[in-house]
């Protein structure tokens, strides 16, 4: 019988280092109308998924973690006049809904890998902010890598993409997908590109940009990649539809 005991006590022991522990599952904190965006981005762990009901929200968000963005559809509208959606930070999805700045950035995005922007319509109006009103924006000194864009628009802004680059430094726009998206009706380019390398664009409609007088009027155009200061390389332009710019 002490054997016994010894043997149980000794079973018990090494039963008793082993620890269970349940993985914890991501969330999804639903953001219904008249509730604030950025509380829930606040509130959300690295993972979580921030769901947006239908309706309009007058907002300025920054995301500052790894989440997912995810409206209903383009019912769900984000609109201000400041920049209506910053990413800071890498692993970041927004997909499905409506931005609409007006005179600012819709998509304004720093240093970050791992970026993904889906089923995005980024709309302006019809009047001319002087460069200031971008569909998506890259800042001039961030290094953003994985860059993957589906389904998307980016229609009546200044710009519909401004991606700047400084001579001095050594940032750049590396590995980019961009399929089935479209570029219209930009009052002074659809595309202005300072910095690109590892790039794809397939299946992308570029219609009726750099209509609008400005200073700059005798470089409007459709798509301008114009690439400052580095060995850019590995650009693929398959399947465009460019016309009326």
């Amino acid at each position: 019988m002490k054997k016994i005991s010894s043997l149980l006590i000794g079973v018990l022991l090494i039963f008793s280092t082993f620890v269970i522990v349940n993985p914890v599952s991501a969330a999804t904190i639903t953001v219904n109308a008249g509730d604030s965006i950025q509380a829930a981005i606040n509130s959300a762990s690295p993972g979580d998924t921030i769901q947006i009901a239908a309706g309009s929200f007058t907002e300025s968000i920054t995301i500052t973690k790894s989440l997912t963005i995810k409206g209903s559809g383009t019912a769900t509208v984000i609109t201000n006049n400041m920049h209506v959606v910053t990413v800071s930070a890498s692993d970041v999805t927004i997909r499905d809904f409506t931005i609409k700045p007006v005179g600012c950035y819709g998509i304004n995005i720093g240093n970050a890998n791992n970026v993904n922007i889906i089923n995005v319509e980024v709309t302006g109006n019809t009047l001319a902010y002087t460069e200031n009103e971008v569909g998506l924006k890259v800042a001039t000194t961030a290094h953003l890598t994985n860059l993957y864009v589906e389904g998307c628009k980016f229609n009546y802004c200044d710009y519909g993409w401004y991606i700047a680059k400084n001579l001095s430094d050594t940032s750049n726009l590396q590995y980019v997908k961009v399929y089935n998206t479209e570029f219209m009706n930009n009052d002074f380019k659809g595309l202005y590109i300072e910095k690109l390398s590892d790039a794809v664009f397939k299946d992308v409609k570029i219609y009726n940009n750099g209509t609008k007088d400005f200073w700059n009027m005798a470089w409007n155009g459709g798509m301008d990649i114009n690439l400052k200061g580095m060995d850019y390389r590995n650009l693929t332009l398959e399947n465009l539809d460019i016309r009326g710019n």
